[in-house]
């Protein structure tokens, strides 16, 4: 099996947390706030041809990161919580680590990373066919 880093292979990425239910509001706002943040250096970085982008360019809804809440609310000693996860799509696999580290810049800049409640979880997922794919069968 080839080295997917090698080949040039698209990732989403997922990052999920936990938070207070009250931080609701707050939290889609700094995560609005951090999508504006990423796509400001992505938008820097192309005028300057530094690099290569580290993820796919594209204004459909399949390239924009989204946040998801799941619907049920958990009981933890700390008292409950909210499980949110952020998905961003497009992540060249070869930039992942900068990726990621660009990203949690960013969070802790925009307070996204404050309002979570303990660490944030990066799972990485290889996209193996996309759903366009389909309609050309």
């Amino acid at each position: 099996m080839p080295n997917d880093a090698e080949t040039g292979a698209s990732l989403e990425v997922c990052i999920w947390f936990e938070a207070d239910p009250l931080h609701h509001d707050q939290i889609v706002a700094a995560f609005i706030r951090l999508v504006e943040a990423v796509e400001a250096l992505e938008a820097v970085a192309a005028v300057e041809a530094q690099a290569a982008p580290m993820r796919a360019a594209g204004s459909g809804p399949e390239n924009r990161p989204r946040l998801l809440r799941r619907p049920e609310v958990v009981i933890r000693a700390a008292g409950p919580r909210s499980t949110w996860m952020e998905v961003w799509p497009g992540v060249g696999a070869s930039q992942l680590q900068a990726f990621l580290v660009q990203l949690e810049q960013l969070a802790a800049q925009t307070g996204l990373s404050a309002l979570a409640s303990g660490p944030r979880h990066v799972e990485p997922f290889l996209v193996e066919i996309e759903t366009s794919a389909l309609n050309r069968r």
